[in-house]
Protein backbone atom coordinates (compact mmCIF):
# COMPACT_ATOMS: atom_id res chain seq x y z
CA UNK A 1 0.00 0.00 0.00
CA UNK A 2 1.01 3.74 -0.81
CA UNK A 3 -0.05 6.51 1.08
CA UNK A 4 1.30 9.88 1.93
CA UNK A 5 -0.05 12.94 3.64
CA UNK A 6 1.49 15.93 3.69
CA UNK A 7 0.29 18.22 6.37
CA UNK A 8 2.93 21.33 6.84
CA UNK A 9 6.09 22.71 5.58
CA UNK A 10 8.60 25.71 6.38
CA UNK A 11 11.05 27.03 4.76
CA UNK A 12 14.85 26.16 6.34
CA UNK A 13 17.64 28.54 7.16
CA UNK A 14 20.27 27.00 4.51
CA UNK A 15 17.02 28.11 2.02
CA UNK A 16 15.89 24.57 1.30
CA UNK A 17 12.27 23.21 2.29
CA UNK A 18 11.11 21.03 5.07
CA UNK A 19 8.18 18.62 4.02
CA UNK A 20 5.98 16.96 7.08
CA UNK A 21 3.12 14.68 6.54
CA UNK A 22 2.57 10.99 7.34
CA UNK A 23 3.48 7.92 5.26
CA UNK A 24 2.65 4.11 5.32
CA UNK A 25 4.74 3.20 2.06
CA UNK A 26 7.26 1.29 2.22
CA UNK A 27 11.14 2.30 0.48
CA UNK A 28 10.58 2.51 -3.38
CA UNK A 29 11.14 4.91 -5.88
CA UNK A 30 12.11 8.27 -4.13
CA UNK A 31 11.52 7.07 -0.41
CA UNK A 32 14.59 5.58 1.42
CA UNK A 33 12.91 4.26 4.63
CA UNK A 34 9.33 2.13 4.78
CA UNK A 35 6.72 2.15 7.13
CA UNK A 36 7.46 0.92 10.54
CA UNK A 37 3.74 -0.24 11.00
CA UNK A 38 1.17 2.08 9.58
CA UNK A 39 0.93 5.44 8.77
CA UNK A 40 4.68 7.32 10.43
CA UNK A 41 5.83 10.78 10.78
CA UNK A 42 7.68 11.33 7.50
CA UNK A 43 9.94 14.56 6.98
CA UNK A 44 11.50 15.32 3.79
CA UNK A 45 14.04 18.13 3.61
CA UNK A 46 15.28 19.59 0.23
CA UNK A 47 18.21 21.81 -0.26
CA UNK A 48 17.70 25.06 -1.93
CA UNK A 49 17.96 23.78 -5.20
CA UNK A 50 14.96 21.60 -4.40
CA UNK A 51 17.19 18.00 -4.05
CA UNK A 52 16.89 15.61 -1.07
CA UNK A 53 19.13 15.99 1.60
CA UNK A 54 17.68 13.71 4.12
CA UNK A 55 14.43 11.93 4.94
CA UNK A 56 13.55 10.50 8.30
CA UNK A 57 10.74 8.30 8.94
CA UNK A 58 9.42 8.14 12.49
CA UNK A 59 6.57 5.77 14.22
CA UNK A 60 5.32 2.58 15.93
CA UNK A 61 2.57 -0.49 15.22
CA UNK A 62 -0.10 1.95 14.98
CA UNK A 63 -0.81 5.29 13.12
CA UNK A 64 1.14 7.98 13.52
CA UNK A 65 -0.15 11.51 12.73
CA UNK A 66 2.81 14.46 12.05
CA UNK A 67 0.62 17.79 11.78
CA UNK A 68 2.97 20.29 12.08
CA UNK A 69 6.71 21.21 12.01
CA UNK A 70 8.67 24.17 13.70
CA UNK A 71 12.00 25.53 14.76
CA UNK A 72 13.59 25.10 17.78
CA UNK A 73 15.95 27.35 19.51
CA UNK A 74 18.97 25.48 19.14
CA UNK A 75 18.24 25.15 15.11
CA UNK A 76 16.49 22.26 15.24
CA UNK A 77 13.08 21.30 14.79
CA UNK A 78 9.95 19.82 17.04
CA UNK A 79 7.24 17.64 15.59
CA UNK A 80 3.32 17.83 16.88
CA UNK A 81 0.79 15.24 15.82
CA UNK A 82 -0.86 12.36 17.27
CA UNK A 83 -0.03 8.72 17.76
CA UNK A 84 -2.29 5.53 18.98
CA UNK A 85 0.94 3.06 18.61
CA UNK A 86 2.59 1.08 21.43
CA UNK A 87 6.14 1.75 22.75
CA UNK A 88 8.91 1.05 20.21
CA UNK A 89 12.91 2.12 19.23
CA UNK A 90 10.89 5.39 18.01
CA UNK A 91 8.45 6.03 20.96
CA UNK A 92 9.52 6.23 24.98
CA UNK A 93 5.70 5.66 26.01
CA UNK A 94 2.59 3.61 25.46
CA UNK A 95 -0.33 5.45 23.89
CA UNK A 96 -2.78 6.33 26.52
CA UNK A 97 -6.18 5.63 24.61
CA UNK A 98 -7.14 6.22 20.74
CA UNK A 99 -4.88 8.44 20.05
CA UNK A 100 -2.46 11.23 21.74
CA UNK A 101 -0.45 13.69 21.36
CA UNK A 102 3.15 12.78 20.27
CA UNK A 103 6.00 15.66 20.09
CA UNK A 104 9.48 14.76 19.02
CA UNK A 105 12.41 16.71 19.17
CA UNK A 106 15.20 16.81 15.80
CA UNK A 107 18.84 17.86 16.08
CA UNK A 108 19.50 20.11 12.92
CA UNK A 109 20.22 16.75 10.49
CA UNK A 110 16.73 15.52 11.29
CA UNK A 111 18.23 12.82 14.00
CA UNK A 112 15.53 12.40 16.76
CA UNK A 113 16.92 13.51 20.31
Amino acid sequence: MREEHLFDAISTYDYGVLLAGSSVSEASGNKKDGSQGDLDYWLWKMTENGKLEWQKNYGGAGNDYLYSVAYTQDSGYILGGSSDSPRSDAKDTDSFGKRDFWIVKLNPPGARL
